[in-house]
């Protein structure tokens, strides 16, 4: 299993969205590659007031470095999960340890996607596949999937590359250069997207995960439950630090 002094197997204070809830019983390690799972759930096996909150009957994973950090090339070997489930590599969450900031106004939530894709398009109509990459700078108060209508305004918030692959056919590698003057997107050792550093320099943890979402082309009315369950399946995950 991961190893829980460096990894939350979910996401405190953050049950999920609309469309899914988190669940630690979704993630999973075996023979060396860590698995998070979409699985769909018989509405009838979710509890009662899931269902009269509106929450659809499926359920997705996470994990969560206990540790945030600063700066570094971050790099990891993973495949898509073989559905039309968005999955995701990021750096997340600077005020986890001051939660009257985050509910407050005045203060700022960030986000640093390295990765963003869909693991497979069941509708042809949808291709090209894209790796995306952006940046996040929420205004305070903010709560997960709720309140994070408000944004800064910031140059070159994303991009996004067209690859002639399905993420969910074989491993490949993602990375981000994360520097305090500029922050470079990578896939499979070739660059996609730069931009300067404006505002990202606080720590922040090491994110993955799996969301059934209606995302870019993705759909979640068009998700067929006999494609799940499936996994989003990461070989490993390495940061380097200029000494």
């Amino acid at each position: 299993g991961i190893d829980k002094a460096k990894w939350w197997d979910f996401a405190p204070r953050w049950r999920g969205r609309r469309e899914f809830l988190y669940s630690h019983r979704n993630v999973e390690v075996r023979d060396g590659f860590l698995s998070l799972y979409a699985r769909n759930v018989k509405p009838e096996e979710m509890a009662y007031e899931d269902r009269e909150d509106g929450i659809l009957p499926f359920t997705c994973a996470i994990i969560k470095s206990r540790k945030k950090v600063k700066y570094g090339y971050f790099e990891c070997r993973a495949r898509g999960n073989a559905a039309e489930v968005r999955d995701a590599f990021w750096l997340y969450d600077p005020l986890s340890g001051q939660l009257s900031k985050k509910v407050r106004p005045g203060s700022h939530s960030e986000e640093i996607d390295i990765y963003e894709f869909i693991g497979k398009y069941q509708d042809p109509s949808c291709l090209p596949y894209e790796i995306c990459a952006h940046v996040h700078r929420f205004e305070t108060p903010y709560v997960e999937g709720l309140v994070n209508h408000t944004k800064t305004r910031l140059e070159n918030p994303g991009g996004a590359v067209a690859v002639d692959w399905a993420p969910c056919d074989g491993y490949h590698l993602y990375g981000l250069l994360w520097t305090e003057k500029e922050m470079v997107w990578y896939v499979d050792g070739k660059e996609y997207f730069r931009r300067d550093n404006d505002f990202f320099h606080t720590p922040l943890h090491v994110m993955f995960d799996c969301e059934i979402a209606s995302w870019r082309r993705a759909s979640v009315q068009r998700l067929d439950p006999a494609t799940l369950p499936a996994f989003h399946s990461v070989d490993w995950f390495r940061r380097w630090v200029r000494q």
